[in-house]
Order: structure tokens, then C-alpha cells, then sequence
């Protein structure tokens, strides 16, 4: 399959996902680089604690986000909105996250999956916190930045070349089998991060 291909299924069948599996959807593409970050977190003890805490939460109330939207906004809160000036400088830094933003380095792999999942936080904090019924669109970017990464460091080249790669492949085939199941109304939970992924 071609990446275009591969990118327009996502894209034409993320509109059919329920409302009550867009959360998830976000949280299983977001558990790629969380889990890569899991495995420096002695290195990034301070970023590594702030993304479990909402990581955690979002999953502890995966079906209740109706009930539970204050205190998942309370969490999100920690760390968003970043408020930003006219110079592009973030305004009363909040914690690390907001503080090391613009020193976070997209070619260190556990830094690019701090910035991977500070986007695909936010979007998950602007869902939930405006309640609306689908986000997440590009949520497949996380865990395909990350094996763009992979395959650049053995020097393979680029992504849209290698899509017969198994760890390209693998994702693609996981992706494109998870979009279609949260078609249907199922519950899920954590031990569900990883469903249909080689892992």
C-alpha cells in the first residue's frame, strides 16, 4: 500500500469512529511514544510524571468523560493551555513541559516524543475540555513520527519509501483494523493500548 493510500483510508474512515471511541482512538496512537518514553524515564523523570498523570486519568475514565470532565480539565490544566506572546514565547511557564518546550530537540528520540505527545495532549485537553464529538484526526502522526525516526536512524530513508518495511507495515495494518472496529460501539480499556499492534 502506498502512504497516500494508507493516509486517505485513515482519513475517510476516522469519520465513522463513535463518539464514545475517540478517546481511545487518541490513546492508542498516543501509547507509541508514550511507551518509547517509558523506556528513558529515569532520564525525563519530571515530563515522564506529568504525561502518566493524564495518560492514567484519560484511561481510569475512558467512558465516564461526560461525568468526569472537570477532573480530567483540572489535570490537562498542569500543563495547558500554553499561553503565548506576539513573539512566539510562552507566557508564565507552568512546569517543565512549557519551560523546556523550545529546547526539546525532534532528533533525540525520547525529546521528540516529549513533543509528540504535547501536541497530541493538547489535542486531547481541547476535546474534552469544548466536548466535542470527534478529535484526534491526526492522531496516527505520533506513532508514524516515531518509526520515521527509527527508519532514518539505520538510514533507510523516508517513511512514504519504506512501506514494506514490518515496522511500517505492522502499524499501517494495525491502524487501518482499529479504525474500522471503533466503528462499532465496544468497550476498551488499558490492556487494549497496544490491540492489533506486534507488541
Amino acid at each position: 500500500m502506498e502512504y497516500k493510500e494508507y493516509k486517505e483510508y485513515i482519513q475517510r474512515e476516522f469519520q465513522y469512529i463513535t463518539k464514545d471511541n475517540i478517546l481511545f482512538w487518541n490513546l492508542w496512537n498516543i501509547s507509541y511514544p508514550f511507551d518509547v518514553l517509558a523506556t528513558y524515564k529515569e532520564a525525563y523523570p519530571e515530563e515522564y510524571t506529568l504525561f502518566s498523570e493524564m495518560y492514567f486519568s484519560c484511561w481510569e475514565m475512558l467512558y465516564q468523560v461526560d461525568e468526569k470532565r472537570e477532573v480530567l480539565v483540572s489535570i490537562f490544566e498542569q500543563t495547558y493551555p500554553f499561553v503565548i506572546d506576539e513573539q512566539g514565547e510562552i507566557i508564565n511557564p507552568k512546569n517543565i513541559l512549557q519551560q523546556k518546550y523550545e529546547s526539546y530537540d525532534d532528533e533525540i528520540l525520547p525529546e521528540l516524543c516529549i513533543l509528540l505527545l504535547i501536541g497530541r495532549f493538547d489535542e486531547i485537553y481541547k476535546g474534552i475540555k469544548q466536548k466535542a464529538e470527534r478529535y484526534g484526526e491526526r492522531a496516527i502522526n505520533a506513532p508514524m513520527e516515531v518509526i520515521s525516526y527509527i527508519i532514518a536512524s539505520y538510514k533507510w530513508g523516508y517513511l512514504f519509501d519504506n512501506m514494506d518495511k514490518s515496522i511500517v507495515r505492522d502499524e499501517v495494518n494495525a491502524q487501518m483494523k482499529l479504525v474500522k472496529t471503533l466503528q462499532t460501539p465496544r468497550l476498551f480499556s488499558l490492556e487494549d493500548r497496544n490491540i492489533f499492534r506486534n507488541k
